[in-house]
């Protein structure tokens, strides 16, 4: 069976495609839809990510949370006369923060350069498909 998704070649038997189509629903839609049917429906690309687009945003905002603290908490225990070592302490305390907002920021990074290669993969489907 071949992937309506991305093209791969699938056992008859395959529950599902490498790419994470799920046949099952492939199938039921087949059932459906007479033999001057339209496209097939795909899986939503917001769906696929969910989970770590969620995991990013939160590392971000748990990230920028610990930094503003730890600047805050700095400025706080200042005293007239030793302003400079407080302040400091605030901002190297802020660093892991900045690790964590980075870490967030590199998973939603990764999360757009899959959608992007996605989006290559099929468009150079359908260019192929034209050309046949």
């Amino acid at each position: 069976m071949k992937c309506p998704y991305c093209g791969l070649e699938n056992p008859d038997t395959a529950l599902k495609c490498n790419c994470g189509y799920v046949f099952r629903e492939y199938r039921e839609n087949v059932e459906r839809v007479s033999s001057t049917a339209t496209r097939i429906s795909e899986p939503t690309e917001s769906s696929r990510f969910k989970t770590l687009v969620t995991l990013g945003k939160t590392l971000s905002i748990l990230g920028w949370v610990w930094v503003v603290i730890a600047i805050i908490v700095g400025f706080v225990i200042a005293d007239k006369d030793q302003i400079i070592i407080p302040i400091l302490s605030g901002v190297v305390a802020a660093i892991p923060g900045f690790f964590i907002v980075a870490q967030g920021q590199l998973i939603l990074c990764f999360v757009s350069i899959e959608r992007g290669i996605q989006d290559i993969k099929k468009e150079v489907i359908n260019l192929s498909k034209e050309t046949k």
